[in-house]
């Protein structure tokens, strides 16, 4: 397993990860986003996304 699977779910102290880590974070969830949007045929109207997200 990874780091980020073991000590992010069960670590003995609060991790905050850097500004980098949190940008390259934010764009491998954009390109899974955008794979599994791919996969499933679906367009940008039969989206419905939360504004409140980041």
């Amino acid at each position: 397993m990874s780091f980020f699977a073991v000590d992010i779910r069960y670590p003995d102290e609060f991790y905050i990860p850097s500004f980098n880590e949190t940008k390259e974070y934010l764009k491998l969830a954009r390109e899974v986003k955008s794979f599994v949007i791919k996969k499933l045929n679906l367009r940008d109207f039969d989206i419905k996304e939360n504004k409140n997200e980041a």
